[in-house]
């Protein structure tokens, strides 16, 4: 019964570190364009 618990909590953690390091990613990549984006408008502004 405990191995099964343990295993379950294992598994929800590697979900957690998965979703965040992609959450990481996206937000990184979405900071670059806003960063670009605001880059151009301040240079033609």
């Amino acid at each position: 019964q405990w191995i099964g618990i343990d295993k379950s909590e294992k598994a929800i953690e590697i979900t957690m570190q998965k979703l965040a390091r992609v959450e990481n990613k996206l937000f990184n990549q979405l900071d670059f364009d806003s960063l670009e984006i605001i880059d151009k408008m301040s240079r033609t502004g």
